[in-house]
């Protein structure tokens, strides 16, 4: 067989080895996206579940959802809270997880929220409340965005810190991008993930997050260890473009 015959053999299979990398790569690809779109199944709470609630049937009930919304631990079968209790308050719709349900004695009897404050719920969408980070009891600092009759719309910190004492599942609500007023919008509705949020809040400051929430929109940024928001100015578009 002569040289030129082999560096031909030799080309093809190089070639066909390629070609074939390529596709088990695609392939892969493909099934990474669809695994993330698969619905499965996960059960969330029916009703509002007090600490020290047993499991039972009448608690739950079945939804279906992306794979990628199921929270880590999420019961697949409901027997697993046979025989157990809830050893926290659970919000209605709050996807349940096997650490919500254990021993009588691990009850906390308290709903997560401090002694003299309120919990308040929110609605938010996946990147407002930081989705894939929110947990329970994370700390977070709530910024507000509003736009003044005929003015720029405006951000500002609204509470530095907050507690996060509920999460809700994640649904698909419509949006607006000419929401509550914003300039420059299409008026064109889509579906995105939204989730609610119970919030623990002082009496004080409840208002001001039923207002913000119902005037203009809530953003939250997850607090590290050590982090202090201080109290903001009130920041225009106006503002951005000068420090550009």
């Amino acid at each position: 067989m002569g040289r030129r015959t082999l560096l031909l053999i030799t080309s093809i299979l190089v070639a066909a080895i390629g070609t074939a990398l390529v596709g088990l790569y695609v392939r892969g690809a493909d099934a990474r996206a669809t695994e993330n779109q698969e619905l499965v199944e996960v059960f969330v709470a029916a009703q509002t579940i007090d600490p020290g609630t047993p499991g039972n049937n009448g608690l739950f009930s079945s939804i279906s959802i992306p794979r990628k919304y199921r929270v880590e631990g999420a019961i697949t079968n409901i027997g697993q809270t046979a025989g157990k209790v809830a050893v926290a308050k659970i919000v209605a719709n709050q996807q349940i997880s096997t650490e919500m349900f254990g021993k009588a004695t691990d009850v906390t009897n308290t709903s997560g929220i401090a002694s003299g404050h309120v919990g308040v719920a929110v609605q938010l969408s996946d990147p407002a409340r930081a989705a894939g980070s929110l947990a329970l009891n994370t700390r977070v600092a709530i910024y507000a965005t509003l736009t003044p009759q005929g003015g720029d719309q405006r951000i500002t910190v609204l509470l530095p810190e907050v507690k996060v004492v509920g999460i809700g599942s994640t649904s698909l609500g419509d949006s607006s991008n000419s929401q509550n007023g914003q300039q420059g919008g299409t008026g064109r509705t889509q579906q995105v993930p939204t989730t609610n949020v119970l919030l623990d809040l002082q009496p004080t400051d409840a208002p001001k997050v039923i207002l913000a929430n119902q005037a203009g929109e809530l953003y939250f940024a997850i607090l590290g260890e050590k982090t202090t928001v201080p109290p903001g100015k009130i920041l225009s578009v106006a503002d951005l473009l000068k420090s550009s």
